[in-house]
């Protein structure tokens, strides 16, 4: 039986949330609707503390790693937690703030770290097709801790493929962190910071 993550779990709630901030506020047909939630506290510390190898040259480094399934990402499953349907399809705005801390053993040059959300069947979410957003990272020296942060916006209209797999309910996400390293190593990753935040349209869920 596949168990589901707390990140789906997490956004199941903010989308329920949404729809009874909604009722009990009386809002109007022309009120949109912003949800946030920090998802530390969802997280066990295997999820936000670990070590990855990294090569020299050219190096990506996926977030979040997992041993057993090194590519598959996050699976974020709002079907089988009882969001209702509606809710999922009308979703219009996603946002993705994090902010993690780096101690590789050798010197990292600046990058890129790239968003991926894909459906829920695939079981490499890293490729070419699956980019939705990109933001700069740093320089990250050998030894020292660097925190990185990034935020990604996303909306329906823009980004129209990514939404068809997030308004399907059920979708995987992960961030590539991608640069050039002086030699090969390890990096201590401590994710400090995960905040989504679900929008959904003026007037929803108002009869």
């Amino acid at each position: 039986m596949t168990q589901t993550h707390p990140l789906a779990r997490t956004l199941a709630a903010l989308a329920l949330m949404a729809s009874l901030a909604l009722l009990l506020a009386g809002c109007s047909r022309h009120t949109a609707l912003t949800v946030r939630a920090d998802l530390i506290p969802f997280l066990d510390s295997a999820s936000t503390q670990t070590t990855v190898p990294y090569t020299g040259g050219t190096t990506t480094i996926d977030l979040p790693p997992n041993s057993s399934q090194p590519t598959a990402g996050t699976l974020v499953d709002l079907n089988n937690v009882g969001v209702p349907t509606d809710a999922i399809r009308t979703i219009d705005g996603l946002a993705l703030d994090f902010a993690v801390t780096i101690t590789p053993d050798s010197d990292i040059d600046p990058g890129t770290a790239t968003l991926f959300i894909a459906p829920a069947s695939e079981t490499d979410i890293f490729q070419s097709g699956y980019e939705v957003a990109q933001v700069t990272i740093p320089t990250l020296p050998a030894t020292l801790s660097t925190t990185v942060t990034g935020a990604f916006q996303l909306d329906a209209q823009h980004h129209a493929e990514a939404f068809t797999r997030i308004q399907s309910g059920s979708f995987r996400l992960g961030v590539a962190l991608q640069a050039s390293a002086s030699s090969g190593g390890q990096a201590q990753l401590d994710l400090t910071h995960l905040e989504v935040a679900v929008s959904l349209p003026p007037g929803w869920g108002l009869p």
